[in-house]
């Protein structure tokens, strides 16, 4: 049986609806260089990927919050495979993601354990009617069985940017099936709050969850 409940994590929020400056600032982040995983310049500082400094941030940021504790020393990083089929060298920014966060001292590890097989709509750019649901995940992912074999207690995904979490629960659900007795849990590096017409600041650190709903479909709180 599938889990109805998944717990995660998130440091950053963002709103494609706001037009303040941090607002616009926070969407240019998310859309032109987090997904991108492109080189930033913080305060005259190296220049470095995203996600490199979204891990160094989590390190900054993260002690005396919510998230303190959230991936500790024994927890494996799993990427969160694209909407597009899983290949070799393609841009995986959760993966970058991980390997960034295990770099900085965060989790015991990374592994690719699940690879997507299927091509699924693009949750961003699909029609609120035809967003795939958990389920379509859960489908169109595979297990890498190699790995499986020699997984801690802890399993963590790892994802870029989180919106109903669909994907998370749909992935969720593909580890659980093949690890009953393994921990699972996720972190999101930005959490999508389309509900607020602007934010005051990017950084949040929260603890929630991810449920199934009546229809079938993910619901996040918050």
């Amino acid at each position: 049986m599938h889990p109805s409940e998944l717990r995660f994590g998130s440091l950053l929020v963002y709103t494609k609806r706001g037009a303040s400056e941090v607002s616009r600032r926070a969407q240019v982040f998310v859309t032109r260089r987090l997904k991108a995983n492109a080189v930033v310049v913080v305060d005259r500082g190296e220049p470095v990927t995203a996600t490199t400094y979204l891990a160094r941030r989590y390190c900054e940021l993260v002690p005396g919050t919510a998230l303190d504790g959230w991936i500790d020393g024994e927890t494996l990083l799993v990427p969160v495979p694209g909407s597009g089929l899983t290949v070799p060298h393609a841009l995986w920014v959760p993966r970058n993601l991980a390997s960034a966060l295990l770099a900085s001292g965060v989790g015991a590890a990374v592994a690719p354990l699940l690879r997507r097989e299927r091509r699924v709509a693009k949750s961003a750019f699909a029609d609120p009617g035809y967003r795939p649901k958990p389920r379509e995940h859960y489908e169109s992912m595979s297990l890498e069985a190699t790995l499986v074999g020699s997984v801690p207690p802890k399993l963590c995904l790892i994802d870029d940017v989180v919106a109903k979490g669909s994907t998370l629960l749909g992935a969720a659900w593909r580890l659980a099936e093949a690890c009953p007795d393994v921990e699972i849990r996720a972190f999101a590096a930005v959490r999508h709050v389309g509900y607020r017409e602007e934010i005051e600041t990017m950084i949040e650190p929260v603890l929630g969850s991810i449920r199934l709903d009546a229809d079938e479909d993910a619901t996040r709180e918050p």
